[in-house]
């Protein structure tokens, strides 16, 4: 049934936010969790230089790669090329929280990101993309002596490391102590968990603007399937970026349920968001009604009423609900869409029985994201 099919959908692109939380976090956690808050000045202390940011031109200035303090070998040498460093994809097998692959008959690197995430790396290409957009790079990606070349620091914050640019043993030396369950590629935006406990994240570190933060009410769980979003964009068009962090609140059959925080980039205090359910339910009305085999759904939203026309057959199986009116609330999600917060909120007439989506979207005002409007739109039957 079309209709069932619509709802495969909806949880399918819910669960495309849920791959997968690094088995080896508790020993992040625990080095989060140790770690007070502390300012940009003090992130900065008695630490070497970035990774290497001088632009070389298009020549290749090999260059040695230390790992936790171990320098990694590997077949082929590591260099620098126009201020970005490539590495053998070899090498890669060292940083915790991610694996990369050569793919035969795509021709290219894929990078699996273990929180969530996969990125192709193409010869030839000066960008990363996954299924969304692409990710500039500063250099093309090459391939050497048969073993594809793939830039360190784009890989390697991803997956919670830093990397230094030690000028004098002209090396990169990179640091990972923790592993990050969440990320913006191509930043060091990202989240690392404070503690788990009983299945689930309590408290989550955010680093931001070269500065860490935490949160010890933010709870996600810890398994594969729920892994937190992060974003780092400006939705309220004041020229400044805010960290935007859905958590999952709760999933299962026909269930999936998103937590939204909106951090702000001066402060990093939270900006308050208006509840997209009680937006939803305060201005969208419905009505159910059913005769025989066909189920009449009105549904009336900023002053535009729509209607539709279900008809049931044996093979649908009963009626899971004699309610007169759409329900919300089982499924809510949120993205970012043209600038814009929006959150997304099926609608449906029984248990799993979905037929739309609500959408709220909202505006800062006076402090806070508030539903600006509220639609409403039939899935395709």
């Amino acid at each position: 049934m079309k209709l069932q099919a619509a709802v495969l959908i909806l949880l399918a692109s819910a669960a495309v936010l849920t791959l997968a939380c690094p088995s080896g976090a508790s020993a992040a956690q625990s080095a989060v969790a140790a770690q007070p808050e502390i300012t940009s000045a003090e992130l900065k202390r008695d630490k070497p230089k970035p990774e290497h940011t001088a632009d070389s031109g298009s020549r290749r200035e090999k260059v040695s790669i230390v790992w936790n303090g171990k320098t990694l070998q590997s077949g082929q040498t590591s260099h620098i090329r126009n201020g970005v460093t490539f590495a053998p994809i070899s090498l890669f097998s060292k940083l915790r929280g991610i694996s990369v692959h050569w793919m035969e008959e795509e021709s290219l690197a894929r990078l699996w990101v273990d929180r969530g995430g996969v990125f192709d790396f193409k010869p030839g290409a000066d960008y990363a993309e996954d299924m969304d957009r692409r990710y500039p790079l500063g250099a093309a990606i090459t391939v050497s002596n048969g073993e594809i070349m793939l830039p360190l620091r784009f890989i390697a914050e991803m997956a919670g490391a830093d990397c230094y640019w030690d000028r004098e043993e002209h090396l990169v030396r990179i640091v990972q102590t923790k592993t990050a369950i969440a990320s913006v590629p191509g930043t060091k935006a990202r989240l690392y968990p404070m503690a788990e406990q009983d299945g689930e994240y309590k408290g989550i570190t955010l680093e931001w603007n070269g500065k860490l933060k935490s949160y010890p009410d933010w709870v996600n769980p810890s398994n594969m399937e729920s892994p937190p979003r992060l974003e780092d964009r400006d939705i309220d068009f004041d020229g400044r970026r805010e960290a935007v962090v859905a958590l999952n609140a709760g999933s299962g059959t026909g269930v999936y349920l998103e937590e939204i925080h909106v951090v702000d980039s001066l402060t990093y205090r939270e900006i308050p968001v208006e509840d997209a359910l009680q937006a939803v339910r305060s201005r969208i009305q419905s009505s159910v009604e059913r005769s025989g085999g066909k189920l009449h759904i009105r549904v009336t939203a900023g002053g535009s009423a729509m209607d539709q026309t279900l008809y049931r057959s044996g093979n649908d199986g009963p009626d899971s609900s004699q309610s007169k009116e759409l329900s919300f609330g089982s499924v809510i999600r949120y993205e970012i869409r043209d600038g814009a917060l929006i959150a997304l909120l099926a609608g449906s007439y029984g248990i799993s029985d979905f037929v739309g989506e609500a959408e709220v979207r909202y505006v800062k005002q006076d402090g806070k994201y508030t539903a600006r409007s509220v639609s409403f739109l039939f899935y395709d039957e």
